[in-house]
């Protein structure tokens, strides 16, 4: 297999252990010849040879994309973990994220279908997926093409009713995801006696819940836009997760990523405990992820005076609820000490505020 590269320049950016990978590579076909370049830095012997060695598979890689040119990027650790989890269960589906809705009135397919064309190239990871190939410390890269056509199903639901509607996105939103094959992120539209119904279904490798408040604000705002044959709204985001990706590589390395890490690790050593719930039953050895949702709402005066408590005490009411939570366990177990964990946006910069992508930790 022989490879050719294009041009490159020098830069300073080793972003992952000794100097893995940099931003900015990429791969196309031009007849039967796999190529590559990056403008962003100059591709050391230790890497063209691991590309040289790779060269069938990422050959194989690009022709999928019809010989067009694809970003060859570095998975994110936290997506190394759920890459990881999926190759031991690919049945998993506990990490299908979704957003459903419905439509009424006069409901324009094409343009519909058009907007999340347009977010599927705004996005790198909405056209994303994995590739098993590993590269020192790294278990698995992504493979982002620089255009692909996103997976849209239509159904023809004008038969059925709510009930039965419901039970189909439910079996479409249940089909575990092939992290190699993809797609990652797939459509369905339903269309119904009244309108229509949707279902987008990502894998959280790709996104988290922040990114989906992002999507729909940003698709809706693009349909809108095509129906009333407006300009299409300017993209707010000046970095895409591309960026991110090698940007948290860099504070992984820094000094104050490893003081983080250390400080972490020594306030989780040697500290088993346990959470022991009076369960009336017994737990499984193997996990299953079976479980349930309860939906309450505060309102009125309650939901007020939390409000004014989380302002008294300069913190948010997602702390006074997560308090109120840890007390029920605590009274719930007789434990004083025990862990539990609450997620963090992940988005510290104001640049990856509009970043569609899996930030969340």
């Amino acid at each position: 297999m022989k490879l050719e590269n294009g041009p490159v320049m020098k830069t300073n950016a080793g972003l992952y252990s000794n100097n893995s990978v940099t931003p900015g590579l990429k791969l196309w076909m031009e007849g039967n010849k796999l190529n590559y370049n990056s403008d962003n830095f100059e591709i050391d012997a230790e890497f063209r040879d691991f590309l040289e060695k790779n060269g069938d598979s990422l050959k194989s890689l690009v022709q999928r994309n019809g010989g067009g040119r694809v970003s060859l990027l570095p998975a994110a650790p936290n997506q190394e973990a759920l890459w990881f989890l999926q190759k031991m269960d690919p049945g998993n589906i506990a990490y299908n994220v979704s957003a459903s809705g419905k439509i009424r009135g006069k409901f324009n397919v094409a343009n519909f279908e058009k907007a999340i064309g347009i977010l599927s190239d705004r996005h790198i990871m909405l056209r994303s997926f994995f590739a098993d190939i590993q590269f020192k410390s790294l278990s698995a890269f992504l493979v982002a093409p620089d255009h692909s056509s996103p997976s849209i199903e239509m159904i023809d639901a004008a038969s059925a009713d709510e009930t039965e509607i419901e039970r189909i996105i439910y079996e479409k939103y249940r089909v575990p995801f092939n992290l190699q094959e993809g797609p990652l992120f797939k459509t369905f539209i339903f269309r119904t006696r009244n309108g229509a119904c949707f279902l987008f279904n990502f894998h959280h490798s790709i996104c988290d819940a922040w990114s989906i408040k992002i999507f729909l604000t940003e698709l809706f705002e693009v349909y809108n836009s095509l129906i009333k044959g407006k300009e299409i709204p300017a993209v707010s985001q000046s970095i895409d997760y591309d960026a991110y990706i090698f940007r948290h590589g860099e504070f992984l390395k820094s000094n104050d990523g490893i003081r983080q890490i250390d400080h972490y690790k020594g306030v989780l050593k040697e500290k088993d405990w346990p959470l022991n719930l009076p369960y009336d039953f017994k737990r499984p050895l193997v996990q299953t992820f079976n479980g349930s949702t309860h939906h309450f709402a505060i309102s009125g005066k309650m939901a007020i005076d939390l409000i004014g408590l989380a302002a008294d005490l300069k913190t948010t009411p997602n702390v006074i609820f997560f308090s109120a939570y840890e007390l029920l366990l605590s009274r719930l177990s007789g434990q004083k000490q025990f862990f539990i964990g609450m997620p963090a946006s992940g988005r510290t910069n104001d640049d990856y505020q509009n970043i569609f992508g899996y930030l969340i930790n």
